[in-house]
């Protein structure tokens, strides 16, 4: 199984041998408050010697990309070793990050040990900051992303898509296409967490989007719609080491609980895992969880 992280695609066709993209949360803790998120429960961490238990359970699994994410994971102490104790084991590793603690020394030391940095963008700054909940946090991206760029670090960006910002898709890509970025991932608003409590009033249809999408003719960056509307489309180790399948709509939690990676081996949790199909259609052509 051929990885290629400048595409994330997979040379071949058919994987169906267990987990090959893997969400993991270093921390739930976060220094934003963006009306949409998914995550703002507060859920223990798992200190370091769990985690490193987690992180060999992943290598010796051969996951072949790990999107670090949280809450905020750079808030969490030791992250940039984290992510190197993978990327040392060849795990093609992505960051999501809202770019607030990011600087040149930290973006310094990642050059080389991650396959991209996954930044947010809402829409023009006034948007983006309003629905993040920070002043300035459009122009600290802006910042962010152009060192990247100059230090050879391959960025995209994705878009949370709602009522209050679908007509700035147009805006979004004008921001990916001056940072050279690779891609604007859309996906669709998820009724979890503070999602949950504006869902009604937010929710965008796959038809509003795609009419939207319709009306643009943009080649560079591509643009990629991910209506996260399937179960298991995601394998989360969440922060506490817990495996869910997300989203899942049977449920208020919207995840469904699979096992704990500390203590169990990820392939006996693909053993488990109720949403291989999803999972695999969603995956096997472009990374996209």
């Amino acid at each position: 199984m051929d990885y290629k992280a400048n595409t994330h695609t997979f040379e071949k066709e058919n994987i169906n041998d267990g987990f090959f993209s893997i969400a993991l949360q270093f921390t739930r803790n976060c220094n934003y408050q963006c009306m949409h998120c998914s995550e703002d429960e507060r859920v223990p961490s798992m200190d370091d010697g769990l985690l490193y238990k987690v992180l060999d359970n992943i290598v010796d699994h051969g996951v072949k990309r790990v999107n670090v994410s949280g809450g905020e994971p750079t808030l969490r102490k030791n992250w940039i070793q984290h992510i190197k104790y993978l990327s040392d084991r060849n795990v093609s590793v992505s960051l999501a990050t809202n770019c607030s603690t990011l600087n040149d020394d930290y973006l310094q030391e990642l050059k080389g040990n991650l396959a991209n940095i996954r930044v947010s963008i809402y829409g023009d700054e006034k948007t983006h900051d309003g629905i993040t909940g920070r002043k300035g946090s459009y122009q600290k991206q802006i910042e962010v992303t152009k060192v990247a760029k100059e230090l050879g670090i391959p960025t995209y960006a994705c878009m949370a898509i709602m009522q209050n910002n679908l007509s700035e898709i147009k805006e979004a890509h004008k921001f990916c296409e001056d940072a050279g970025m690779e891609k604007l991932l859309i996906y669709s608003l998820v009724p979890k967490g503070r999602g949950m409590e504006i869902f009604d009033d937010q929710h965008v249809s796959r038809q509003e989007v795609k009419s939207e999408l319709e009306k643009l003719s943009f080649k560079k960056p591509e643009i990629y719609w991910s209506p996260f509307d399937l179960d298991g489309i995601c394998a989360l180790i969440q922060a506490d080491g817990s495996l869910v399948a997300t989203p899942f709509f049977g449920d208020e939690s919207k995840v469904k609980m699979v096992g704990y990676a500390h203590t169990t081996s990820l392939m006996d949790l693909w053993k488990a895992y109720p949403f291989k199909k999803n999972y695999l259609d969603f995956n096997k052509e472009k990374m996209k969880c």
